[in-house]
């Protein structure tokens, strides 16, 4: 039995959320199974369970339960942030003025959910304890490969959601680190709005950006519309902790190639799908990249990186400093986007979406060209 399927209507708010149900009696292994979903939604800390728990039967009780902490959480997740604040959007190519959960805004938002919500939750309910208790205990079989929990199949918007907030807090749950890393990269397989926030995916770059593209196209679109100020916080975190956190030069290289690869192919998405619009987060990271992520001016940055431990050879600085140019990088095509959109003329086609991406473009990244543009110099893949 699947999780029950979930829309919100169009201008669903937390002020008209529905109501949780009333609690039923629920067995202690099904407590425990809750407090495993609490964690993979971000509601509560670490979780340990006992190496005997076992969980034979998934009730229609605990599946109902389930799916409404769910449901709020995700409903939390888009609702939290930036929905008092007056935007513009495109509708049909044309510009739209309002607050995101406005009803006008909102037609067509539907949060479905498959299967594969359902089959991580519980799958994990039921290994987890063998594998919390392996570091104890070597000699114990070792549970399932983690990535079968998932299983195929075409995941719902509802599931994107789900698998990116499960991505995000794994850490709750304390799995090896070696199991751990292999389900993450199985949900950033299958959520494509899990790979977005965590700049993290195994793809060639084109055939990233057309995994990327449905969530330009509603109603996913919607999704990105609700989390962008959440989606730029976040990379600017995961930004901030590549540079201030030592691995093998290989590793940082292998790691900023793959923000670089990963924030390129979004914007080539949204320039695809002609929703520019769609770029808040995009700006607002790029224009915080000089003063968040890398302080200090583009020369202490430079030298800071030159000076890696584990650097061997000339050429190894120069492919970390090229990797980490690539994501600066994303900031000057950004202001080149800007050259290339603002050439549309009134009855063109993309003229509206120009209109709105000149506008935000202006207000966010502007102010930090110059900013910007130090970085660009001083990371130039040149000898020295």
């Amino acid at each position: 039995m699947s999780l029950p399927r979930a829309s919100l209507p169009p201008a669903t708010s937390p002020s008209n959320a529905p109501r949780p149900p009333s609690l039923p009696n629920l067995r202690y292994e099904e407590g425990e199974a809750l407090r495993v979903l609490e964690s993979l939604l971000g509601a509560s800390g670490a979780v340990s369970l006992k190496p005997d728990l076992a969980l034979p039967e998934v009730r229609p009780a605990l599946l109902e339960v389930g799916a409404d902490r769910i449901r709020r959480a995700v409903l939390r997740f888009l609702t939290d942030e930036g929905g008092f604040r007056e935007r513009q959007f495109l509708r049909d190519g044309t510009r739209v003025t309002g607050r995101v959960w406005d009803s006008h805004l909102g037609e067509g938002l539907q949060l479905r959910y498959t299967y594969i919500t359902e089959a991580l939750w519980i799958g994990l309910t039921r290994v987890l304890p063998g594998l919390q208790g392996k570091a104890q205990a070597p000699e114990r079989k070792a549970p399932k490969n983690l990535r079968e929990l998932v299983p195929p199949g075409a995941a719902g918007t509802g599931d994107w959601v789900f698998l990116a907030l499960a991505d995000g807090n794994l850490g709750a749950l304390t799995l090896p680190q070696e199991e751990r890393v292999a389900l993450q990269r199985k949900l950033r397989a299958v959520s494509p709005l899990a790979a977005l926030f965590a700049l993290e995916a195994d793809a060639p770059q084109d055939e990233l950006q057309g995994f990327l593209l449905p969530l330009t196209e509603r109603p996913a679109s919607r999704l990105v519309e609700c989390l962008e100020e959440r989606l730029a916080a976040r990379w600017l975190q995961v930004l901030g902790r590549a540079y201030r956190t030592w691995e093998e030069p290989a590793r940082l290289v292998a790691r900023w190639t793959t923000h670089g690869r990963v924030l390129r192919a979004w914007l080539g998405a949204l320039d695809q799908a002609r929703r520019m619009d769609l770029a808040r987060p995009l700006l607002r990271a790029a224009a915080a990249l000089s003063t968040e992520v890398f302080p200090g001016g583009g020369d202490a940055v430079r030298q800071r990186l030159s000076a890696t431990l584990g650097l061997r050879n000339l050429r190894e600085r120069e492919d970390l400093l090229a990797a980490v140019a690539a994501v600066v990088g994303v900031g000057t095509e950004l202001l080149r986007e800007r050259e290339l959109l603002g050439q549309e003329r009134y009855g063109d086609d993309r003229y509206d979406e120009a209109q709105v991406y000149l506008r935000d473009v202006q207000t966010t990244l502007a102010p930090s060209r110059r900013g910007l543009e130090e970085l660009t110099r001083a990371l130039a893949n040149t000898l020295g």
